[in-house]
């Protein structure tokens, strides 16, 4: 059973691998349906799942309480993302100003999925960072609704929905995604998962529930460590300002979901006095920047629409392309790409003096 059991931890390991690249060549929604959401993909954890529930059943019916809970919750949490597969539903909503709309797209199927309740946009408004045209955020105010021609104020239901306000109903969630150009309209992702994420939440107090108390358990090493005589000294406070530094250095940045980044992909603008789609648009701004169509794992769509919509974040990300190298030297560069901040003065000017023709014998103006 042990073989079995290594043989199926090489063979996740691989294909978790293998997908990572066939992701990057052939976009995640092939990578989602023929791997991810695939039967054998799945009868693989199960199986793997399975066979090590009974080894440790077997070896150790006497172990440690913290030991037995430690494992559960790794079941709990596999057995609650193989619910939310198999029971959950994800899609999008599209409702305009006025109208009800009572069902939703699913997003594998393209399926019209009926909602128990309807929800009807009473008003749709777009908030921009002061003195730009950029948007904040998109609100929606909406009518929660019974099934059916029911109207009556007493059964309403008043709601607002942002990109940071989630409006739960019913075990469905609805997030704030795109709108309409004409701003007549507001498109919401759905999510319907009443099972499968309250299991996988469980799974994840209960394991960390059980990574302290092994932490705090004197039969382990972790107690012994912190009498260690290098922690008296004073290591123990450089570690933990270590990890809080790479915490705060690992906040990640506010990336656009992928279905408001495929909006965008089509969306038609003006550029160099001509119509084309957002995306032809976005490739030439990467390109520019970074000297490549794509940065971090990102398509040129979702960056762009990333930086116009959280510019501030953006400034501290190396990403700007540096190709000369006395330029670097003059920037106090160690690698080719610089962040924005780095090429703006105290009063956020952009630099302007640093590269300057050694030829040159006029000061430019």
């Amino acid at each position: 059973m042990k073989k079995t059991i290594l043989l199926l931890y090489i063979i996740l390991t691989a294909t978790l691998a293998a997908a990572t690249f066939i992701e990057y060549a052939w976009g995640s929604t092939w990578v989602a349906t023929h791997v991810y959401h695939s039967g054998w993909f799945i009868g693989l954890w199960a199986g793997l799942a399975v066979l090590t529930g009974g080894v440790f059943c077997h070896r150790h019916r006497r172990k440690q309480p913290v030991i037995v809970a430690l494992h559960v919750s790794f079941l709990l949490i596999l057995a609650g993302a193989a619910t939310t597969f198999f029971t959950g539903r994800k899609g999008y909503m599209h409702l305009a100003i006025g109208e009800r709309a009572d069902h939703f797209v699913e997003h594998e199927s393209r399926l019209l999925t009926p909602l128990p309740f309807a929800l009807q946009l009473d008003t749709f408004f777009i908030r921009y960072y002061p003195g730009t045209q950029t948007p904040a955020d998109y609100v929606s105010r909406v009518h929660c609704l019974p099934a059916g021609d029911t109207t009556l104020p007493a059964y309403r239901r008043t709601a607002q929905i942002s990109m940071n306000r989630i409006f739960s109903h019913e075990g469905y969630r609805f997030y704030q995604s795109s709108y309409d150009e004409d701003e007549r309209g507001s498109w919401l992702s759905v999510n319907y998962d009443p099972w499968g994420t309250p299991l996988t939440y469980t799974g994840y107090v209960l394991f960390a529930l059980s990574v302290i108390a092994l932490l705090l358990n004197k039969r382990h090493g972790f107690i012994r460590l912190l009498h260690h005589p290098l922690l008296r000294r004073g290591a123990l406070s450089l570690l933990l300002c270590g990890c809080s530094l790479a915490a705060v250095a690992d906040e990640p940045l506010p990336i656009i979901d992928s279905h408001r980044a495929d909006s965008l992909d089509t969306m038609q603008v003006i550029y160099h006095d001509r119509v084309v789609p957002f995306n032809t648009l976005a490739r030439d701004f990467v390109r520019k920047l970074c000297g490549k169509d794509t940065f971090g794992g990102l398509t040129a769509t979702e960056i762009t629409g990333s930086w116009m919509m959280h510019p501030e974040a953006w400034k501290y990300v190396p990403i700007i392309h540096i190709k000369s190298e006395p330029l670097r030297h003059a920037l106090e560069l160690s690698e080719t790409h610089a962040r924005l901040i780095d090429l703006l003065d105290g009063d956020n000017y952009l630099l302007r003096d640093l590269w300057k023709p050694t030829h040159a014998h006029v000061k430019p103006s």
